[in-house]
């Protein structure tokens, strides 16, 4: 709510954030974006070029997990961070596969046991063609997050071999 309220965002349209981690490829179809008024859009950069289109940038005091968290699902490339914030903050996920990355398959496996995840094609992701799996991701039902204790289990075993 308290994002919402920041960007002037109509609770009527589904707040979605796009973020590719930092890599450049697959380029995000802005065209497509500013096309898709059913969606409120926050991407990287500090322009606005549509009342529906939000650079991230003005978004200056707030973290990017606190962001993540708090819209109503995420865009974005495979990858370990994005996929394991989506699933700690129960934000849905539509994703992107990324060629040559190595832990691809058992991270796109993990997604899909965890968590509200579709896949979207490369060619979907390119169009922008994202609506109707979109709408079909929201309305997955939730499931049962799983044990976020990761950090707390290393430490045990680092102590059971090495303490």
């Amino acid at each position: 709510a308290a994002l919402r309220a920041r960007l002037g965002a109509p609770p009527e349209r589904p707040l979605v954030l796009l973020t590719l981690g930092g890599i450049a490829e697959p380029a995000p179809p802005l065209d497509a974006l500013l096309a898709e008024r059913r969606v409120e859009w926050l991407i990287s950069g500090t322009e606005r070029p549509a009342p529906h289109v939000i650079g991230l940038d003005s978004l200056v005091g707030w973290p990017f997990p606190r962001i993540a968290a708090s819209v109503d699902a995420v865009v974005g490339k495979l990858g370990y961070n994005t996929a394991v914030q989506a699933v700690a903050s129960g934000v849905p996920m539509l994703y992107v596969r990324r060629p040559g990355f190595p832990d691809e398959p058992p991270l796109a496996a993990w997604l899909q046991a965890h968590h509200r995840a579709r896949e979207l094609s490369a060619e979907q992701f390119r169009a922008g063609d994202w609506y109707e799996a979109l709408q079909a991701l929201l309305a997955l039902p939730r499931p049962p997050r799983p044990p976020l204790g990761g950090a707390e289990q290393a430490v045990r075993l680092l102590l059971q071999r090495y303490g």
